[in-house]
């Protein structure tokens, strides 16, 4: 999510768990709820045309079985295939693919078709894009600073964050200076040829394609939307620079410079991807070798992403950055989930990005305003040029370089003493709480504790982390957690949210149903939300909710809804 790279920015939402209440049966909604047949003038009713969805069934199953149940809602031939190939653990995950293309409405109730089914768990729509519906003048108001200001000082970025000062310090036993021995891997656009992301920096024996089968992992750089994103977000992370690693050739600073990147390139726009390739991109990630995985995009998320990032914290011990989105104000998937860290960003006079999301799920602020990163260009042959660029992706960039030099100082020996049966992320996120420096007046509830300190973090104390403990329930990452975090709204509060909405049910099926659909809504059409949310908090009358939310929602939803 960049200034230049990024037209418009994205952003989604997240919090975490609840109160008991009691339960009431959801309401159900299947009479004169059709087959759906397929139509491609559906798709012009919307600009987001749909022509796949994911599903979760309760076991692992044959294709030809689930094209069996599968064919009962959706008509026309299918290809159906596992989401996660050879990953035995997240089996019964499929992705269906139509002939032809359905409107975002229309979508979503094919997907309350699929999970009625008795075999289905779960079903959402596989959605292309992400981009949000704003108006011209505020995405550009919110993507572009004033250029006069932006420091000249190409690592102004780290004299904020104390980063020479963290490579100064003398490493713990077994330990190593600047992110030395720690892989990060890095799903976006790729990797391009650049002075400023060396060929060392890169493990290319590892690098992968999700987009065209059988790829390196090179970004080709001949397509719209933001070619040269991996270059410049995995330039904040690993830029090499000369001997002493201090001064990197063109200007450009990497956080975590003796690092190596693995790219996977799984999106041409960091606002236009399908949510499968993002989730397969996670998987791969999690069978590598990295110890922390770097995620400049975001979107709604879905079920399959979530998990497949739970597995990597929680089975494969990495921790998992993810931007918490630009321009649209609330917390993007995947930083909305409680398994990552979420970074925020600020500019060079210790203040918010205005474009930063913000709200309860952020973790940590770093820089991410005017970071100098290097630029390759659609079109362009140069490989010299840095330039200085916005967005939510280079603060994650630069939290994911930190979590690297953090990783090396220690040594994983250490860390894994000190974490106990913990996850590494638990340890990382407990020792981000001090590790920061907290301007005057800063918004601890939106932002996080303050604007990351490296020196900080290599100080802190990890054996103060308290390893005995239990691991916490609120990390569950629930439906209802996750609508909460969405929302930017407590858990209790999203409770009573729903039964007011819908009138009557238990909170937590009412999240389980319908909240992908309406996590959609705040992610790409974050104004509507806000006015129904505005309508619920008013207690509104019935009939004002429903004319509000008429057209916008599926036939499913709205009938819920008006009950």
């Amino acid at each position: 999510m960049t200034r230049r790279m990024c037209v418009a920015g994205i952003a989604v939402l997240i919090a975490a768990c609840g109160a008991d209440e009691s339960a009431v049966d959801a309401p159900t909604v299947t009479e004169g709820d059709p087959v759906l047949e397929s139509r491609d003038e559906a798709a012009a009713t919307t600009d987001v045309p749909v022509r796949s969805w994911l599903i979760e069934t309760a076991e692992d199953l044959p294709l030809s079985a689930v094209r069996e149940f599968t064919t009962a809602v959706i008509s026309g031939e299918l290809l159906i295939e596992p989401l996660f190939p050879g990953s035995p653990d997240l089996a019964g995950m499929y992705l269906i693919e139509a002939e032809s293309a359905y409107g975002e409405r229309e979508a979503f109730d094919i997907a309350y078709r699929l999970k009625d089914l008795p075999q289905v768990v779960d079903a959402v729509p596989n959605f292309a894009t992400h981009e949000p519906d704003l108006p011209r003048e505020a995405s550009a108001a919110c993507l572009f600073s004033d250029s006069e200001g932006v420091p000249q000082q190409h690592d102004w970025s780290l004299k904020k964050m104390h980063v020479r000062e963290a490579w100064e310090l003398e490493p713990m036993s077994g330990g190593k200076r600047f992110g030395e021995g720690v892989t990060v891997c890095h799903p976006d656009s790729g990797w391009a040829e650049h002075l400023e992301y060396e060929a060392d920096a890169i493990n290319k024996s590892l690098a992968t394609d999700l987009i065209d089968e059988g790829g390196t992992g090179e970004d080709p750089l001949d397509y719209s939307g933001n070619p040269g994103h991996g270059t410049a977000t995995g330039s904040v992370i690993a830029s090499r620079g000369d001997d002493d690693t201090t001064e990197p050739p063109g200007g450009v600073f990497g956080i975590a410079p003796r690092a190596k990147v693995i790219p996977i390139r799984a999106l041409k726009s960091v606002v236009h991807f399908l949510d499968s390739d993002v989730a397969r991109a996670v998987d791969y990630a999690r069978a590598q070798s990295c110890d922390v995985v770097s995620m400049s995009l975001g979107g709604a998320g879905f079920f399959g992403l979530k998990k497949a990032i739970r597995k990597a914290v929680e089975d494969n011990d990495k921790i998992v950055v993810a931007a918490a989105g630009n321009c649209v104000g609330r917390v993007v998937a995947p930083a909305k989930y409680g398994t990552t860290i979420a970074a925020a960003a600020s500019n060079w006079n210790d203040v918010p990005w205005k474009g930063s999301s913000k709200g309860r799920a952020v973790t940590v602020t770093a820089p991410g305003e005017g970071i100098w990163v290097a630029r390759r260009e659609r079109g362009s042959t140069d490989t010299h040029k840095v330039d200085n660029s916005n967005g939510t992706s280079y603060a994650t960039a630069a939290i994911a370089g930190a979590a690297a030099d953090w990783i090396a100082f220690h040594g994983k020996e250490r860390l894994n003493a000190a974490k106990g049966q913990h996850s590494l992320t638990a340890l990382f996120r407990f020792v981000l709480q001090d590790a920061v420096n907290t301007p005057d007046g800063w918004d601890t509830g939106r932002y996080g504790p303050g604007i990351l300190d490296v020196e900080k973090l290599l100080q802190a104390d990890i054996d103060a982390f308290p390893k005995d403990q239990p691991r916490s329930a609120a990390d569950a990452d629930t439906p209802l957690s996750t609508l909460s975090r969405t929302i930017d709204r407590s858990p209790r509060q999203t409770r009573d949210l729903l039964q007011f909405l819908f009138g009557t049910g238990d909170p937590d099926v009412l999240a389980g149903t319908y909240g992908a659909e309406l996590e959609r809504m705040a992610a790409t059409r974050p104004a509507d939300m806000q006015r129904i949310l505005d309508l619920v908090d008013q207690r509104a009358v019935r009939s004002e909710i429903n004319e509000e939310i008429a057209g916008r929602f599926s036939t499913r939803l709205q009938k819920a809804v008006g009950q």
